[in-house]
């Protein structure tokens, strides 16, 4: 018998993750578009990975007062195990601007 010792190259995939129960924070207008989101749980992590959201950041469609306005997260992860997973972003967030009294 001959043993043919084969190589290859295999790729691994980080884990894809998703957010549920995450919630656009409403604010008082500060003339920006930044915004916060807070709640919301890691769904699809593998056993005891140690993965978590680190960054909450995210933009108001506008910058003026309003109701229901379009909010993109820009969520982050951390934790010793990020590196092994990518993160989908929530989706369909609102949040309120409201107006400052002079």
């Amino acid at each position: 018998y001959t043993i043919v010792k084969q190589t290859g190259v295999f790729t691994i995939n980080p884990r894809t993750l998703t957010v549920a129960n995450a919630v656009a924070d409403d604010k008082d207008y500060d003339g920006t578009t930044a915004a916060h989101i807070s709640g919301g749980n890691l769904q699809n992590i593998l056993g005891s990975d140690d993965v978590s959201i680190s960054g909450r950041t995210a933009t108001f469609a506008q910058a003026d007062a309003g109701t229901d306005i379009a909010v993109a997260a820009n969520l982050t992860l951390g934790g010793a195990a990020a590196g092994n997973y990518i993160l989908t972003q929530p989706t369909g967030l609102t949040a309120d601007i409201f107006k400052v009294d002079q």
